[in-house]
């Protein structure tokens, strides 16, 4: 199981994030944060495998990834806010034009998870147990 920590400022985004990877049977979604400090405290506390974060996150300047004392530091992926950005030290980095299996696949691969490009992400049955808003923002956050 890799367990995740979704960092984004807007709740939206970070409540869309953490149910499409929640969905997915190798990840577990143990976390969020709004902001930087936050994101540090709670990797700090929870100690996650994987950090999905926006490279604009107010108060973020740099703080992940740092050496923390010798404690063992979750892998990055961050989703740059412009796609010309070009993060230093993650390990992966996705745009907003990234598909969810692009995600899964950077999530897992961050994590050394095999990744089997072949299954579908998401079953239809899936699917069906979101909500009405949720199968509306799904399809943006695909494209």
């Amino acid at each position: 199981m890799v367990n995740v920590i979704v960092a984004h400022e807007r709740r939206l985004v970070r409540q869309a994030l953490a149910k499409i990877l929640g969905l997915q049977n190798q990840i577990s979604v143990i976390g969020d944060a709004a902001t930087g400090p936050d994101a540090v405290a709670k990797a700090e506390e929870l100690m996650p495998d994987v950090i999905v974060v926006d490279s604009v996150l107010p108060g973020l300047n740099g703080m992940l990834g740092k050496d923390n004392g010798g404690k063992s530091k979750p892998e990055v992926v961050i989703f740059p806010h412009h796609n010309g950005d070009n993060p230093q030290s993650p390990v992966s980095h996705l745009t907003y034009d990234d598909n969810i299996a692009d995600l899964i696949e950077a999530v897992l691969g961050a994590a050394g998870q095999k990744v089997d490009v072949d299954t579908p992400p998401i079953s239809r049955s899936t699917l069906n147990k979101l909500t009405i808003r949720e199968q509306q923002v799904l399809p943006l956050l695909a494209d």
